[in-house]
């Protein structure tokens, strides 16, 4: 039997069971105890189930005094009786228990009238001076009218200083033996510290008949908010079962998040969204739990120095490693969480609100690509313990599972993994050409733009199709002119072996009429782009050299400039920083 299913069970036997009172629904923060209970007793309220005459829910969150907590209950029932009945038990209440009430108003006479005007009689009594010393009687008045009341008090750790835990306690001991009223008490009990928690102590096996505690399993509450079909529900349970929180607050902000960015990477791989998926859980978590050790900051600066080495290592005997760094190690570890480029995005919808989509979009195509090749990776792997896991005679079988990698993942192979798959067929006579055209097709920009010794030095290519083809793919991206460099170092904030060993092939010619073509963007250019490497130090004095052939070839193309006319001369200096004496204006 679920534990849902034994609470429902405890609170069936609480309502049949005459002797008992009073009880206490106990539990962490936002899992959902008010949605359960009002869930229950909206459905016993609808089977006409319950015995009582009315129903009361008060949160206790702000109030400051129990004469307010008194009003309230009377002015928030709902009946659950008829009008007649009604009447009747106002009748035998007045005249068993409440004689003020009766001399104050005549309860049998007036019924139902009677209810209905107390409430905006007694908040007419707070504020004008006339009916103002009424306030009190009506106060008594009021709570001489409840009797037999479902009243539920949630929210008792949020209340105001003013009002006491002992009090509460009290009064409910007094419903529930005075006024034959039945109290359900939901409460945070953790919550409590001090003076609260030793008065709740204190009262609470004097005054309680039964307790419960309200603690439904992660699913339970996820169910609540997603759809079991969604195909991300079994992702985010194990998020969340790895988080151990229950909290149903959070699963809806969660969801909120998600509905943000669902259509921007629904065309993702599966893997890439289930990884996004569980960022986002995390960072919501970080960020929606109050009580959560570990804050949203601290998270997105942790993320972006967990490795993969960090995770394995172990952090025993490492000093000032504080609990809040163990707890995200172990975490991370579970979960399998590294930093990512999208991070930053995900943070940002929920810090400020506003996701920016461009840069999510960007950020996750990227990723994107990676995952794909990763996956083709993994299927080619796959395919390769056909030969490594048997002594069978299944050359077919692995020719066949090659061949159909190719044509299925072409565009999502690595020009590595392609050289040796292909390497695999011609050894077995096949024909791979029409493979290589395929693929040099779809992959000739980044093959143009790739460095030849990230490749060469893991392995040569083999076929010689393949190679005189790569070859010429990158004679022509040499080719490239000085604009479409610049634009890369600059938009990337960096640069590669490409780059360098192109600008430093420049003279200083060239730079000079690509200088004076007026190329668009020219001051972010030279500034972030060319003059970069000046002073720029290395430790391999090869690379040195090259920047300094850079720095100095570009200071000589702005001199040649400035040696133009004096408005150049100024622009030169002011813009660039290049001084040039007026003798060689």
């Amino acid at each position: 039997m679920s534990s849902i299913k034994i609470i429902k069970n405890t609170l069936d036997s609480f309502f049949d069971e005459k002797d008992f009172s009073v009880l206490v629904i106990r539990g962490s923060w936002g899992i959902g105890k008010t949605y359960f209970w009002e869930n229950y007793v909206q459905n016993k309220i609808l089977k006409k189930e319950l015995k009582q005459t009315a129903y009361s829910y008060i949160s206790l969150f702000g109030l400051h005094d129990l004469l307010e907590l008194k009003s309230k209950i009377f002015r928030e029932g709902k009946l659950l009786k008829s009008k007649e009945k009604l009447k009747e038990e106002l009748k035998r209440s007045s005249q068993n228990e409440n004689k003020i009430a009766e001399v104050i108003f005549d309860i049998r006479s007036s019924g139902q009238d009677f209810l209905r005007s107390l409430a905006p009689l007694n908040q007419l009594a707070r504020y004008f001076p006339q009916v103002k010393g009424f306030s009190p009687l009506i106060d008594l008045a009021e709570y001489g009218l409840i009797s037999n009341y479902l009243i539920c008090l949630d929210d008792i750790e949020r209340k105001e200083e003013g009002l006491k835990i002992r009090q509460v306690m009290g009064f409910v001991d007094e419903l529930s033996k005075r006024k034959n009223c039945k109290v359900i008490l939901i409460l945070n009990e953790k919550t409590l510290s001090g003076q609260d928690l030793e008065e709740f102590n204190k009262y609470r096996e004097k005054v309680v008949d039964l307790e419960i505690e309200y603690k439904p399993t992660i699913k339970d509450n996820l169910l609540k908010v997603f759809d079991s079909k969604d195909i991300y529900f079994e992702s985010l349970l194990n998020v969340f079962q790895a988080l151990n929180i229950s909290n149903i607050r959070i699963f809806k902000k969660t969801k909120w998040s998600i509905s943000k960015i669902c259509s921007l990477i629904s065309t993702c791989e599966a893997s890439l969204q289930e990884e996004i998926l569980m960022h986002l859980a995390v960072f919501c978590w970080g960020f929606f739990n109050s009580e959560n050790n570990l804050s949203l900051s601290f998270i997105s600066n942790s993320i972006k120095e967990t490795t993969w080495l960090s995770v394995l290592s172990s952090r025993d005997g490492i000093k000032g490693w504080t609990e809040e760094e163990e707890e995200w190690s172990h975490i991370a570890s579970t979960l399998g969480i590294f930093p990512s480029g999208y991070d930053d995005c995900l943070i940002s919808l929920l810090t400020d609100g506003y996701l920016n989509e461009k840069e999510f979009k960007e950020k996750i195509d990227e990723a994107n690509q990676k995952e794909q090749i990763e996956n083709t990776r993994i299927k080619l792997h796959e395919a390769w313990n056909i030969y490594t896991d048997s002594f069978d005679n299944n050359l077919k079988h692995l020719l066949s599972a090659i061949r159909g990698i190719l044509e299925a993942d072409l565009s999502k192979i690595s020009l590595f993994d392609f050289s040796q798959s292909i390497d695999l067929l011609e050894e077995y006579k096949e024909d791979v050409n029409s493979y290589v055209y395929k693929y040099l097709d779809i992959h000739a920009k980044e093959l143009a733009n790739a460095d030849p010794e990230d490749f060469s030095s893991v392995r040569l290519i083999k076929n010689t199709l393949l190679q005189s083809k790569v070859e010429e793919l990158r004679e022509k991206a040499r080719d490239l002119n000085i604009n479409d460099i610049l634009n890369r170092i600059v938009k990337n904030e960096g640069w590669g072996r490409e780059e360098i060993n192109f600008l430093s092939s420049l003279t200083e010619n060239e730079i000079y009429e690509w200088m004076m073509s007026n190329p668009d963007r020219i001051v972010s250019k030279i500034r972030k782009g060319l003059l970069l490497f000046k002073g720029l130090n290395s430790n391999n004095e090869e690379e040195f050299q090259k920047y300094k052939i850079i720095a100095d070839n570009t200071t000589a193309a702005l001199i040649k400039i400035a040696k133009q006319n004096p408005l150049n001369r100024k622009r030169v200096k002011f813009i660039y920083g290049i001084k040039v004496p007026k003798e060689e204006v």
